[in-house]
Formats: structure tokens, C-alpha cells, sequence
């Protein structure tokens, strides 16, 4: 007996058929990739690097924010001459003329509620020399404190004289993220 062909409605069907358990399937296996990706974090922020990248002439080689807000920063120089750093800064954001922190110590100075240990003398650092600098970091809900292993990230600026020249220097030395620790 020769096979039947199921002609007009039947071949509809099997198509929505076979197309329905082709998506479906493909529909399947991007639900379980996104719950994997999901659940392992592999785009949570908490697993980025840290990082720092300096302005020319300076280098950040060691850095870290505490959960109190407290930022502190191993700062080398290289400007070819000495500095003498008058006051330093951490804002999360940078103001609307893109040159100055947004929060916090707005004008880079030395007063000494921007800083858990004071800077009132200033801080000299030889060219090719380092420092460690403290400074409390800012973001738009204040002083930027968060618990351990959350993400922040920031610029410093610092306020200086370079010796023999005149005048001061307010400039952003780095950009850098880094968890709470």
C-alpha cells in the first residue's frame, strides 16, 4: 500500500509544530544561560578590578577605600622638581567645568574636616619620591561610606607648588576604582 500524504491542514500543523519545539527549545537554553550568569555574578560589580589610572608625571601604586569613607593612596611624583601638596580631594563626579571634585572639598584646600589625620603643614614629595595621602571621599549623598567588598569610584585631585615656580596647581592626579575595604 503506498504512503498517504496529509496535505493542507495537516501540513500547517506539523509546521507550527516543528516550529514551536525549534523556538521553544532555543527560548529553554537562553533562560538557563541567563539564570547561569545570573547566579554565578559574572556581571556583578563587586568582581570588577581595581584600578588606577594616573595623570602624566604621577602614579598611584598603592590604594584603597575604607568602609568609612577614608581613601588612602601611596602618591609618586614626577614632575622634575619638588611639591609641596596643600590639600587633596575625592569626589565620585567631577563638576560641570569637568576640573574640580563635584562633593565634598570643592576648592582642594587643607581644611581639616575633609581629612581624618591633618595635612595643615603640607606634604613634600621629591620628583621620583613618594607619599601616602588620607583624604575622606564624597558622592552626592555626602561622606561616600559602604560596606566591605562594595565598589567606588572616584578622582583625586591635589592642590600644590612646585618649588622655584610661582604660583599654585589645582590638578586630578588619578581616577580610580576600588572595593571598600
Amino acid at each position: 500500500m503506498a504512503k498517504r500524504y496529509v496535505s493542507g491542514k495537516g501540513m500547517k500543523q506539523q509546521a507550527a509544530i516543528d516550529f514551536i519545539i525549534s523556538y521553544g527549545f532555543v527560548i529553554l537554553l537562553m533562560t538557563i544561560a541567563i539564570y547561569v550568569v545570573m547566579r554565578v555574578g559574572i556581571l556583578n560589580a563587586r568582581l570588577a578590578p581595581d584600578s588606577c589610572y594616573p595623570s602624566p608625571s604621577f602614579l598611584c601604586t598603592s590604594y584603597g577605600i575604607f568602609k568609612n569613607g577614608t581613601f588612602h593612596m601611596v602618591l609618586t611624583q614626577a614632575t622634575g622638581g619638588e611639591i609641596k601638596i596643600a590639600g587633596a580631594a575625592c569626589s565620585s563626579t567631577v563638576n560641570g567645568t569637568g576640573d574640580l571634585p563635584a562633593y565634598g572639598n570643592v576648592h582642594v584646600t587643607n581644611s581639616t574636616q575633609f581629612y581624618p589625620s591633618a595635612i595643615s603643614g603640607g606634604i613634600t614629595i621629591y620628583s621620583d619620591n613618594s607619599s601616602i595621602l588620607y583624604m575622606y571621599c564624597y558622592d552626592s549623598g555626602g561622606l561616600a561610606t559602604s560596606s566591605q567588598d562594595n565598589v567606588f569610584s572616584g578622582n583625586i585631585w591635589i592642590n600644590y607648588t612646585i618649588s622655584g615656580l610661582p604660583g599654585h596647581y589645582i590638578t586630578k592626579v588619578a581616577t580610580f576604582t576600588s572595593k571598600y575595604i
